[in-house]
This record gives C-alpha cells, sequence and structure tokens, in this order.
C-alpha cells in the first residue's frame, strides 16, 4: 500500500488508499500485532510529513487525524495492556515509534495508566512518554495543574520536575493551595527539582502550610540548595511562636535551614537563642536551644563556633549533647 502511495496517481486513489490503512491500524493494534501497527505509523508519518512528502496538504490532515485516534483512551488502553501482559517489551522499537506519533491528549490518559501500574518498567516507560509529550505540549502541563483531578495534578507536577518545566512554575505555585496534602508534596518535590529562583521562590510559601509534612519538605528543600532569599523568611519562622509548639524534627528543620543559608548573618540570632538568659537567669527551652546548636554547626562559620565554644560545658545534657554534636560536624568539614 505504501509503495502504491508512491506512485504518481490521482488523489482519489491516495484518499482510497488512507482509507484502508486508517481501518487497518486499529485491527492491528487490537490484535497485539504491535510491530505491524508501529511500521503502518512510521511509513505515514514518513509520506505525509517526511523530508519530500508524497501527500497533499487534504491527506496530511488525514494523517494527523489518524496519529490524534491513537491518543483516544480506547487505543491507549489496548497499547498499555499489551505493555502489561509483556506481549511486547517496554523498550522496544514499535513502543518508541507509537508513543512519539502521541498527541497531548494522551498526557491525563498516560499518566492515569502510569499511576495504576503494578509493573515498575512499564510505570517507568509511561512516565518516559508524558515526559516526552510534555517537553513537546508544555502547556497542557500547565493544565493538568488545573484539574480537579489529584492524580493528574500529582502527575502534572512530576512531570514538570523530571524535565525542568520553566513554564510550569506559576501553575504549580497555584497548586501548592490545593486541598490534597499528596498533590502539595509532590509540588514541592517539583519545585525544588526545577531549582529555579521562582521555583525556590515559590517554595517558601509551602513553609506555612497546614500540613507538617509539607512544611519539612519544603524546609529541607530550600536548606539542602541553601537559597539565600528564604533567610528572612526562616529567621522569622525560628523567633516566632509557632516554631514552639512544633515537634522536634520541625524545629530541627527550620533551625538547621536557617542556619545553613543564614551563615554569618544567622549567628547573632542563634546565639541569643542557645546562650542567653533572661529574667533571673531563665534560658530558652531546652529543644530550642539544642536546635540552635545544631544550626550554628551548619553555620559553620568562626563566629558560629565561638558560640557554640560558649555552651561547651553547658548544665543542660541535651544542650550540651547538641553542642558537641555541632562542633564536631565543623570539625569534619574542615
Amino acid at each position: 500500500l505504501f509503495d502504491r502511495l508512491e506512485e504518481p496517481q490521482h488523489p482519489d486513489r491516495q484518499a482510497e488508499i488512507l482509507d484502508i490503512l486508517d481501518q487497518l491500524l486499529p485491527l492491528l493494534l487490537s490484535g497485539g500485532a504491535l510491530k505491524e501497527a508501529a511500521r503502518v505509523l512510521d511509513e505515514l508519518d514518513t509520506v505525509a510529513f517526511g523530508e519530500n512528502p508524497l501527500l497533499d496538504m487534504d491527506h496530511r490532515q488525514r494523517v494527523e487525524e489518524v496519529f490524534e485516534r491513537l491518543s483516544e483512551p480506547d487505543v491507549l488502553e489496548q497499547f498499555v495492556q499489551a505493555l502489561e501482559d509483556g506481549a511486547v517489551a517496554p523498550g522496544a522499537e514499535e513502543v518508541n515509534l507509537f508513543f512519539s506519533r502521541l498527541r497531548a491528549d494522551a498526557m491525563p490518559i498516560l499518566i492515569r495508566f502510569a499511576e495504576m501500574s503494578e509493573t515498575s518498567g512499564v510505570a517507568q516507560r509511561l512516565e518516559s512518554a508524558v515526559d516526552g509529550l510534555a517537553e513537546r505540549y508544555p502547556g497542557e502541563v500547565t493544565e493538568l495543574l488545573r484539574s480537579d483531578e489529584p492524580v493528574l495534578v500529582i502527575g502534572a507536577a512530576r512531570v514538570a520536575g523530571r524535565v525542568g518545566l520553566a513554564s510550569a512554575v506559576d501553575g504549580l505555585r497555584e497548586a501548592l493551595q490545593h486541598p490534597d496534602r499528596e498533590v502539595r508534596l509532590a509540588v514541592v518535590k517539583a519545585l525544588v527539582a526545577i531549582r529555579l529562583t521562582p521555583a525556590l521562590e515559590a517554595l517558601t510559601v509551602a513553609l506555612d502550610d497546614e500540613d507538617r509534612d509539607v512544611r519539612i519538605a519544603a524546609v529541607n528543600a530550600l536548606g539542602a540548595v541553601r537559597f539565600a532569599d528564604a533567610r528572612d523568611v526562616l529567621r522569622k519562622h525560628v523567633s516566632g511562636k509557632a516554631i514552639r509548639g512544633a515537634d522536634l524534627t520541625e524545629k530541627m528543620a527550620f533551625f538547621e535551614a536557617y542556619g545553613a543559608i543564614g551563615g554569618n548573618a544567622a549567628v547573632s540570632e542563634l546565639d541569643d537563642i542557645l546562650n542567653a538568659t533572661g529574667f533571673l537567669g531563665r534560658r530558652n527551652p531546652t529543644e530550642l536551644r539544642a536546635c540552635a546548636a545544631l544550626a550554628l554547626g551548619q553555620a559553620n562559620t568562626p563566629e558560629a563556633r565561638a558560640a557554640l565554644e560558649e555552651a561547651r560545658d553547658d548544665d543542660d545534657p541535651v544542650v550540651k549533647n547538641a553542642v558537641v554534636r555541632a562542633l564536631r560536624r565543623e570539625e569534619l568539614d574542615e
């Protein structure tokens, strides 16, 4: 049939041949003849959109419609089922050919299949296909971030992080307000993966999230990349009242991130929390002081070391242990 397309002929004859191919393709897919179906797709792409296309504009549109139908749920379900059943290997050439011809409409369907798949190799291949679509259709990712379906928002966030999609940052920022905590956790991971300044600035919004795990994920990410612009926001947190009611894990996360990012600029605040005495010689609560010591270890400056040395012989064993750990960390860093 493709040889016949290459022969000079009347356009109506080309239309008849395309009709046959259009009918043949779904039969091949439904029958599991994936190699043959992939060949049809490859040949159609060549005759319609290759370097020397053989078809006129009307017939190219027909081929484009064929490719669009590949992204319909029924067709994709048959193809993914073949992968799950082992009828075709995830890395096979025909799989690559099939996925390369998909259109934007396939993205939400593939995301759902990837989330449902219990076969790691298949899930990874579907994610790779989604990544390819995201690079070709970045606007679709932004649209999915506004979906009412949490699984689609999570999938869109993940793909945005995997491919470093800068254009998705505004959509990710909006998704930080999503009511589902799993969505917000996925968004935090995506923003730190993108790692551009606007993405890291958006992460500071998550420091006030209602969920503890989201707050910790955000502050750990900011501390890990040492995002300098977060210093003032973190200073307000470590010196505020809310941190006193947080559990120890969250306290440590915020303090250590502040020490890592603030460096010498954070030492005065942390020194006061660790060493200062108030009315009648009262000190800050033990956990706060211990966290301040660990944060000074993260700051790792001569001034931070001096503040730690002042508390080396503290009479509170918890604080003293934290100071020793912080000093040991400084020695290792040296």
